[in-house]
This record gives C-alpha cells, sequence and structure tokens, in this order.
C-alpha cells in the first residue's frame, strides 16, 4: 500500500461485525508489514475488549483525548499494530462537547500529528452516537460499510451513507463510500441473496465482491475477546477476511 489511508468502519447498529472487520483487518494488515492503527470511539470498547481483555481498563483513552485536550493514548498490543482504547464515558460526549467550536473535527486535529506515522488507520466508529460518527468521517479517506441481511439493512445503510454526505459536503470533501460488505452471509437462505442483488442494483460496484459468511467461529473469538486470525486463521471467516482485504487494497489503489 503506496499511500496513507484512515477508514472509517461503520454501521447504523449493532451486531452487523463490525468491530470484528476493524479487528481482523488490523491484524492481518500488520501481520503484512503494514504500520496499523486502531480506534475504539465506540462506548460499547468491544475493540478495545478484543486486544486488551473485558477486564482491563485503560488509565486514559479516546474520551479524554477528546475531553480533556490530551494527546491520542496509544498502546501497541502487536508487532506493526497500536491500539487507541475505548471507554464507557464515550456513550456522553455528545453533550460534553456539543456547545465546543468545531466539534466535528476534533478527531482530526488529534490524528494530525500522528497520522503520517502509520501506513493505515481503521476507526471502530459509534453507531448511534451520531458525534462520534461525524468525527470519524471527518478524519476519514472513507468509508467501509458492514451490513447484515436482514429486513432492515437498506435502511441502515441509507442512514450511514447519508451521513458520510454531510461530512462530504460540510468538512471532508475526498471523503467517499469505498466499500460496502454483507456480513453473516448465508448463500442458502433466499432473504441474502434477495438483499445482495437489491444491495448491487441500488449501489453497483461499491458493493463487495467478496461476502463475510455466517460462521460460528467469528462469534467464538468475539466471546473469548480474540481476533478471527489468532483463534482460528485457516475457517472461513479468516478466509472471507483476508480475501476481504485483498479486494479493499485493489480499490484503494485505483483512487
Amino acid at each position: 500500500m503506496r499511500r496513507k489511508y484512515i477508514i472509517s468502519v461503520a454501521s447504523h447498529k449493532g451486531g452487523v461485525g463490525r468491530t470484528t472487520t476493524v479487528a481482523a483487518l488490523g491484524t492481518l494488515l500488520a501481520r503484512q508489514g503494514e504500520k496499523t492503527l486502531l480506534i475504539d470511539m465506540d462506548s460499547q470498547r468491544n475493540l478495545t475488549s478484543t486486544f486488551l481483555g473485558i477486564k482491563y481498563m485503560p488509565r486514559t483513552t479516546v474520551f479524554d483525548a477528546f475531553c480533556n485536550e490530551a494527546d491520542l493514548p496509544i498502546i501497541n498490543i502487536g508487532e506493526n499494530l497500536d491500539l487507541v482504547p475505548s471507554s464507557i464515558e464515550m456513550g456522553g460526549l455528545e453533550s460534553i462537547i456539543m456547545k465546543r467550536p468545531g466539534r466535528e473535527s476534533i478527531l482530526a486535529g488529534l490524528l494530525q500529528s500522528i497520522k503520517n506515522l502509520y501506513d493505515i488507520i481503521l476507526i471502530d466508529c459509534p453507531s448511534q452516537n451520531w458525534i462520534g460518527m461525524l468525527n470519524s468521517f471527518v478524519a476519514s479517506t472513507s468509508v467501509l460499510i458492514p451490513i447484515c441481511c436482514d429486513s432492515y439493512a437498506a435502511e441502515g445503510l441509507i442512514q450511514v451513507t447519508q451521513m458520510v454526505e454531510l461530512a462530504s459536503y460540510s468538512f471532508n470533501p475526498i471523503l467517499a463510500v469505498d466499500g460496502i460488505v454483507l456480513t453473516r452471509y448465508n448463500g442458502r437462505r433466499t432473504l441474502d441473496v434477495a438483499i445482495e442483488q437489491e444491495l448491487k442494483s441500488h449501489y453497483g460496484s461499491l458493493v463487495m465482491n467478496t461476502r463475510i459468511r455466517e460462521n460460528s467461529k467469528l462469534v467464538q473469538a468475539a466471546l473469548l475477546g480474540q481476533d478471527i486470525f489468532t483463534y482460528d486463521p485457516d475457517c472461513n471467516g479468516a478466509i472471507d477476511y483476508a480475501n476481504l482485504l485483498e479486494e479493499i487494497k485493489l480499490k484503494l489503489e485505483k483512487i
């Protein structure tokens, strides 16, 4: 990867594999020699728990950087892999910074002095905290949207793409959706196939060819607080994420 990228991984609701996607792609990028930073912006702190454990509570988190004008707290979690942890206090971020001038660009400012230290930065966006999602988009070069095949998939996708359009129009003109990835996919289910066809008819090449198949190993890894490549690098989930990363790289190279 010749250029440097900041990619927000965003969804309108939880349970679609957003954090699993960030953890899997980040781990694999680091193993491929890319200097990678993961940022947990979600108050549920699932990405933080994946790498640091459920019981580990960092002394400083991304919340402190937002509210106390501190530097982003960066924790090394592996070779070529760093993490900015989150905390449950991120759930109240909106009320705390709402009246602050430039509140939409706080994360972009925090990244200004460190972003060139990394080949790629992946942001695990909050699904319900709109100011946290907007900050992520303003700081990013592109957005990846994971969605699962249920009856609310299209509605949630529209809400995220509208937020991308707002961020692009008002704050970050280079921002764009680079990919929509289907997760928890089962090709034997009529609904999954129908939703995929509908999305491709509306969004065309934005829908990634790689689907993340429904795989119990992905769920087991998440429950144990592990990324899929550590838990079972040979399972379908790991294979799918490896293929997804190669497809993402091809898309980025064409930009």
